[in-house]
């Protein structure tokens, strides 16, 4: 049977000493700043600031949430990835509609058939 007396907390009042528990953080209160300043006094390392401390390499994006797609989702990525490759954009060359031999072989000089636009 359930019984709510038996599982109904009993906390601490609020703001008490009890209530903040510092031992969980390693200090009492106003301990703080002594207990930082021997921990600099204990380490032998020498204290950087972050300014000249080496830079630690990123490490790679690592997703942790993502979308799973629906079907048409899916459709569409697959299109974007993999059928349309994103490349260079080219001119295309003018269409040579005489199909005649270059003029230079020829020994003939070459004549413009195209004009700057205005």
């Amino acid at each position: 049977s359930f019984c709510v007396d038996a599982y109904d907390p009993t906390p601490p009042t609020r703001n008490s000493r009890e209530a903040m528990q510092p031992w969980k953080y390693g200090t009492f209160p106003g301990d703080w700043k002594r207990q930082k300043e021997q921990k600099q006094k204990e380490s032998k390392e020498l204290v950087l600031p972050n300014i000249l401390k080496p830079k630690k390499p990123k490490s790679p994006l690592f997703e942790t949430r993502f979308r799973i797609h629906d079907p048409f989702e899916a459709k569409k990525d697959a299109v974007r990835r993999l059928v349309y490759r994103p490349e260079q954009y080219e001119n295309p060359a003018p269409h040579d509609f005489r199909q005649y031999p270059p003029l230079k072989k020829l020994g003939l000089p070459e004549f413009e058939t195209k004009h700057e636009k205005d």
